[in-house]
C-alpha cells in the first residue's frame, strides 16, 4: 500500500511543480501522513502545518477541515493532547462553517468513544450521542414555514374561513417564538395578531398568544399597567382547566420558570397540570417536543437536590421515560429535537460525573442548534455547560460559555434574562 501512496505523491508533485496550486494541499496531506507511517514527527508536523496553511489560503474549506482532523489524530497518537484538542476543535469550526452537521456530530461521537446504546430504567449513564443519517440539510423547517403559514392566512381570510385564519396565526406566532425569531419583532408581531383576533372575536386563540406575549415581556422586561405578577394567573382563571388553552398558557409559563433556570418553581407546572395531558394536546407538533423536553430537563435539574436516593432514583426515571419518547422522534428524522437530545444527554452525564462525555454533549448541542437556528437553545446549552464548569471549578470554560450566553441572549433581546444571568453568574 505504501507503494501505491508513493506513486500517488509523486504523480500529485509533479502537478504541483507544473503550476497546479489546487493540489499542493493534497501534496503537503499525504507527505504528512507518510512521515508519519516512517516515524518522522517533525517532518509530519511541518506536512499538516502546510497542508493547512494551504489549503485555507486557497480557498479549500472542507480540505483544511480534513488537515486539521487528521492533524488532531496524529499528535494525540503521540500523547499530545492539548494540539489534539486544538486541531479537534478547529476542524469541527471548518466542518460546521462548511454546513457539514452530520460530520460534525460524528466527530463528537468519535471524541467521546460512544456510540448510540438503549437506555435502561438501571444504567442512566448508558445515554450516549445519537448518530443518525436522517439529517437537515440547514435551517430548521419551523423557519421556513413562516411565510408559507402568512401566505395561508391570507388565502383563508379571502374564503372567510375565521377558524383557519387564527389557526394560521396562531401558528405562525408559534413557530417565530420557537425560531429564535427576535424578540422586539416577535412582541410587535404578537401584539398585531391578537387585535386581529380581537376583532374576528377568536378569544381561545387571543388568550393563547396572550401568554406568548407575556414571556416576550418578562424576557424583554417590558410590563403594562394592566399586569400583575407574570400575568398567568389571571389567565389560567379566565379558561376552563380541560381546555387547550389552560395547557397553551400553562406550558408558557412553564417555559419562562426553565428560561430563567427556576427548576423548583417550574415543577408545579408539571405536577398541577397533568403534563401527559398537555404533551398529547400537540401532539405531531413542535409543542408537545419541547414541552417533552422542559419536562426531562426539569427533572434531571431537580433531581440533584431531592431529599431522599429513592426521589432522586423517581425523577431520573421519568426524565428516561420523556428522554426515550424524544429518541423515537430523532428517529423518525425530526431534526428538530435533536439538541434537545445531547442537551439532556449532557446533563444525564453531569449527575453520572462523567466530565468528557458532558463535555461533548454540551459541544454537539450547541453546535447542531446553531445548524438548525435554534439560537436561544444554543444559549441555554451555553448556560448549563457554564454552570457546570462552575461547579467544576474551571473558571476558563465557565467564563467562556457565559460569555457566550449573554451574547446571543442579547441578540435575542431577553433583556431580563441577561440581567438576572449576569447577578446570577457573579
Amino acid at each position: 500500500m505504501k507503494k501505491y501512496a508513493r506513486k500517488t505523491i509523486h504523480l500529485i508533485r509533479g502537478w504541483a511543480k507544473n503550476g497546479n496550486v489546487n493540489v499542493v494541499h493534497y501534496l503537503y496531506i499525504l507527505e504528512a501522513e507518510l512521515a508519519v507511517l516512517n516515524g518522522k514527527n517533525k517532518k509530519a508536523k511541518e506536512g499538516f502545518n502546510a497542508a493547512i496553511a494551504t489549503s485555507s489560503r486557497n480557498g479549500f474549506l472542507q480540505d483544511r477541515a480534513l488537515s486539521h482532523e487528521l492533524a488532531s489524530a496524529y499528535f494525540r497518537s503521540q500523547g499530545d493532547d492539548y494540539w489534539g484538542k486544538y486541531h479537534m476543535e478547529r476542524s469541527r469550526a471548518c466542518y460546521q462553517e462548511w454546513g457539514c452537521g452530520g460530520k460534525v456530530e460524528q466527530l463528537f461521537i468519535s471524541e467521546s468513544g460512544t456510540t448510540e446504546v438503549e437506555v435502561t430504567d438501571d444504567k442512566a449513564d448508558e445515554v450516549t450521542i445519537l448518530s443518525d443519517d436522517k439529517r437537515s440539510a440547514g435551517t430548521s423547517a419551523l423557519i421556513a414555514s413562516r411565510d408559507l403559514l402568512l401566505e395561508g392566512y391570507r388565502t383563508e381570510l379571502d374564503n372567510g374561513d375565521v377558524e383557519s385564519v387564527s389557526f394560521q396565526i396562531s401558528l405562525r406566532c408559534y413557530h417565530s417564538w420557537s425560531a429564535y425569531h427576535p424578540l422586539v419583532d416577535l412582541q410587535a408581531e404578537l401584539e398585531a395578531s391578537i387585535s386581529a383576533l380581537v376583532q374576528l372575536n377568536q378569544r381561545s386563540h387571543e388568550r393563547s398568544l396572550q401568554a406568548y406575549l407575556l414571556v416576550v415581556r418578562r424576557l424583554r422586561n417590558v410590563t403594562s399597567k394592566d399586569e400583575t405578577s407574570l400575568g398567568f394567573k389571571e389567565l389560567l382563571k379566565a379558561v376552563e382547566p380541560t381546555s387547550n388553552v389552560f395547557h397553551t398558557v400553562n406550558m408558557m409559563q412553564f417555559e419562562l420558570f426553565v428560561l430563567f433556570q427556576d427548576w423548583e418553581g417550574a415543577l408545579p407546572c408539571l405536577t398541577e397540570a397533568e403534563a401527559p395531558d398537555t404533551r398529547n394536546r400537540y401532539l405531531a407538533m413542535h409543542a408537545s417536543a419541547r414541552g417533552m423536553f422542559l419536562e426531562a430537563l426539569v427533572y434531571l435539574k431537580t433531581s440533584s437536590h431531592a431529599s431522599s436516593w429513592l426521589a432522586r432514583r423517581k425523577k431520573k426515571m421519568k426524565a428516561i421515560k420523556t428522554w426515550r419518547k424524544l429518541h423515537g422522534l430523532v428517529e423518525q428524522g425530526n431534526d428538530d429535537v435533536r439538541h434537545y437530545m445531547h442537551i439532556l444527554m449532557a446533563e444525564c452525564y453531569v449527575l453520572e460525573k462523567n466530565v468528557s462525555a458532558a463535555e461533548n454533549n454540551f459541544k454537539a448541542a450547541i453546535s447542531i442548534a446553531e445548524l438548525h437556528g435554534f439560537l436561544h437553545d444554543k444559549a441555554l446549552a451555553h448556560e448549563l455547560a457554564c454552570a457546570w464548569y462552575k461547579a467544576l471549578g474551571n473558571d476558563d470554560w465557565a467564563n467562556f460559555h457565559f460569555e457566550s450566553s449573554q451574547k446571543l441572549y442579547t441578540e435575542w433581546g431577553a433583556t431580563s434574562k441577561v440581567e438576572t444571568e449576569h447577578i446570577y453568574y457573579n
